[in-house]
């Protein structure tokens, strides 16, 4: 698995940890290059996800785990693509070089909801888009989504992207029920025991003051919209500086409705691990004292919602953002983890992977 280091280090040189224990430290302009070519992917899979809910089989909105799952499997074949060299493969007659089959997500797919795998089916397998998408992140010309003359370099990378569709077609279940079932009817299957493994070692985590760098921090957003005292029917995104989409958690509007409720918006510096609250369409900072997700959070409700939601986990609304209130709510989202292994072990799992997944 990879871990970015810089949350402790917090100055370049960017240091990465690899799954061998390997650190690679990246220069700025290493790191730049980096965001951006994670923003990229990000932005085909937002319109794949587009895509597959235009396809008009589903009534109601994605789940977090499908979306998600989503991500990492464009974000494994888009890094594999940009990382293979194209005269290498045409040369490749064994076939030894091929895109990524992991089995960890591959059991994913296979556990779908029908609905879910409908949607994964539409997003990625039947859209055509997706591998125009991906060839236009190459910088050689072999892989012109539209070439006047097909070269064989073309044909092999697009040979190996059909046979990675292929593979999450046969991994999807074979029933093609279109459950219209919402989000919260989906039935929770029994986590395995690396994801309770998983769940009791983040929860442990969650337990101390951290500002990111831990899966804690990636799970924390989907943990809190579950709260009891959430502000009903509000979404919560997680942004960038720069405006990225990061994180998207609780209700969204289903294919084809009107747009819910404005949803909670927090800012986050993806370099040192820092976010500010947003009151108003305005930026504001947090102190620098560690826990800022949950400061930012605060900031960002309304005094009713901040009220509401720390009364419902015995903070203090008279002081809001006290340090008893602060680990109050902290306590509290992380117990949301620890209690509930199988609502939230697979999801963490998948965002796990999906970390490995964009540093490949």
């Amino acid at each position: 698995m990879f871990t970015n280091l810089n949350y402790a280090f917090r100055t370049p040189p960017y240091a990465h940890e690899l799954d061998n224990g390997r650190t690679v430290r990246l220069t700025e302009m290493e790191q730049r290059e980096l965001d951006r070519l994670h923003l990229k992917l990000g932005q085909i899979s937002d319109k794949a996800l587009a895509f597959g809910m235009q396809a008009g089989r589903e009534a109601t909105a994605p789940t977090e785990f499908v979306t998600h799952l989503i991500e990492t499997l464009i974000m494994e074949i888009g890094i594999w693509m940009l990382s293979v060299d194209l005269e290498a493969i045409v040369q490749d007659d064994a076939m030894s070089q091929t895109a990524p089959k992991n089995q960890a997500l591959l059991d994913m797919v296979g556990q779908l909801h029908p609905s879910e795998a409908n949607l994964l089916r539409d997003s990625i397998c039947h859209n055509g888009e997706l591998w125009r998408g991906l060839c236009k992140l190459s910088p050689s010309v072999d892989l012109n989504p539209l070439p006047p003359i097909r070269t064989e370099q073309y044909n092999a990378m697009r040979f190996r992207f059909l046979s990675w569709i292929n593979t999450l077609l046969r991994a999807l279940p074979t029933a093609s029920v279109h459950d219209t079932a919402p989000q919260a009817e989906l039935p929770a299957c029994k986590p395995t025991p690396q994801q309770v493994a998983l769940v009791a070692t983040v929860a442990q985590q969650m337990s101390r003051i951290n500002d990111g760098g831990e899966l804690g921090a990636d799970i924390a957003p989907h943990l809190v919209v579950t709260l009891p005292g959430w502000p009903k029917g509000r979404p919560l995104q997680v942004l960038s500086v720069d405006g990225q989409k990061l994180q998207a958690a609780g209700p969204g509007p289903a294919p084809g409705k009107e747009p819910g409720k404005e949803p909670v918006t927090v800012l986050v510096d993806r370099t040192g691990g820092k976010h500010w609250g947003v009151c108003n369409g305005r930026q504001v900072p947090t102190p620098a004292v560690g826990d800022s997700f949950y400061r930012a959070l605060l900031t960002s409700l309304t005094v009713p919602e901040r009220s509401a939601l720390l009364e419902s986990v015995g903070g203090d609304p008279g002081d809001a953002f006290g340090d008893a209130s602060i680990t109050s709510l902290r306590e509290a989202t992380r117990q949301q983890l620890a209690g509930h292994p199988e609502q939230f072990g697979p999801l963490l799992e998948l965002l796990q992977l999906k970390k490995t997944a964009a540093q490949r």
